[in-house]
């Protein structure tokens, strides 16, 4: 999986459980924004976040969800990257660990199956 996703989808309970608090919501929605303002409102990208948030449990979104941040070749993006760097380091602060198969989402119960997550410049 793309880190890129696999960081998004850490995120996705943090903002619909409120427990990451507003460092994590707030990243969380800087890079969804710059993403509508890059890609528009009802890009393919922006509706497989929507989907992913609909049902965050649904291993098939999460799938369509990095396949269409692959497709939009949105790692290639060095500010978008900048925006998912500070929205990792905020899921760090909030508890989240990021390890070669799992994203352990402090006390919720979700686990999201991922590679190591490393953002690159």
């Amino acid at each position: 999986m793309e880190p890129m996703t696999t960081v998004l989808l850490a995120a996705v309970p943090y903002v619909a459980d409120k427990v990451g608090g507003h460092l994590v919501k707030d990243a969380y929605e800087r890079v969804k924004g710059y993403i509508k303002n890059k890609m528009g409102r009802d890009h393919q990208v922006i509706q497989a976040i929507q989907a992913v948030e609909a049902k965050p449990d649904s291993e098939g979104r999460k799938l369509t969800l990095n396949e269409e941040v692959v497709q939009a070749q949105l790692h290639q993006d060095k500010e978008l990257l900048q925006l998912v760097e500070s929205l990792h380091h905020a899921l760090s602060q909030g508890g989240v660990t990021f390890n070669n198969t799992t994203i352990n989402v402090g006390t919720a119960n979700h686990s999201v199956v991922g590679q190591n997550v490393t953002i690159h410049r």
